[in-house]
């Protein structure tokens, strides 16, 4: 299987946060829609993104390297929530995901997906579906299976807090909940998950009341620091005796001190 996250035309919609790094690389929750895709489908996720992007973000040798022979599963780097994903991997090949009409996702097999990948790399993701509406089994989702899409950067911000509750099986799956041994780390609720190769440093307060609280491999958390939940902590980042309040995605190696609450910190910056 080749898993593709690809961009849509409502990336204009984003541009203000977009023109350095395709849709499927904004963070949201735990992880990037790219990551997050890979992280359900047990496999890498390629990127199809603007041309400028491309050589960054897309796979040495760019759309060439996408024709694999396997079959080929595409998801909208717009769409935030992916538990419909699972339910596609398993759907016959050649079947189309809409959401009011958005191209959510597909999984097809290469000669299919040959006919639409080069509409996908210029982002006319509206071509795209009316050519898989031809030859594909279409499936509308509706209602309580309808996902969350960003369609403008707020939506971000917005749906931050939602999106770590539900990446919690993801991170569940890979680490374990925290076992307060050390009595200056003071635990609040049952939801906080620390990878074993962080470092918490007492006296601290990790509050997951109000929700789950993770903290990556190799984050470091200094003395006098109080963490809210839902909160998510990347990978090498520091946290320099700060207030990180809830709603707040702070990526992997960053130094963040003060107080931060609702914000998204993409990753490899400093507060």
């Amino acid at each position: 299987m080749t898993l593709i996250a690809f961009e849509d035309e409502a990336w204009r919609n984003l541009a203000a946060i977009a023109q350095a790094r395709p849709l499927f690389e904004l963070r949201c929750g735990g992880y990037t829609v790219r990551e997050r895709a890979a992280a359900i489908a047990g496999s890498e996720a390629l990127g199809l993104a603007r041309a400028h992007l491309m050589a960054h973000f897309g796979p040495p040798g760019g759309l060439t390297a996408m024709y694999t022979g396997e079959p080929v599963v595409v998801v909208n780097g717009r769409t935030l929530d992916l538990a419909w994903l699972p339910r596609l991997l398993a759907e016959p090949l050649n079947t189309l995901y809409l959401a009011d009409g958005d191209l959510l996702g597909a999984r097809l097999t290469p000669a299919l997906a040959s006919a639409v990948l080069y509409y996908l790399r210029d982002q006319q993701a509206i071509d795209a579906r009316e050519e898989l509406i031809r030859f594909a089994r279409v499936v509308e989702l509706s209602g309580a299976d309808l996902p969350v899409r960003a369609l403008y950067p707020w939506d971000l911000i917005a749906q931050s807090g939602e999106q770590i509750v539900r990446d919690l099986p993801l991170f569940s799956a890979r680490l374990l909940k925290y076992d307060a041994t050390d009595p200056q780390v003071v635990i609040r609720g049952s939801q906080v998950f620390v990878g074993p190769k962080a470092r918490l440093d007492g006296p601290l307060v990790l509050d997951s009341r109000d929700g789950p609280i993770v903290i990556e491999d190799g984050a470091h958390i200094e003395p006098f620091s109080f963490i809210q939940g839902p909160t998510y902590i990347g990978a090498g980042t520091l946290i320099a005796s700060a207030r990180i309040r809830g709603e707040t995605s702070i990526g992997p190696v960053c130094r963040i001190g003060g107080e931060v609450e609702a914000s998204i910190v993409q990753g490899y910056s400093n507060k």
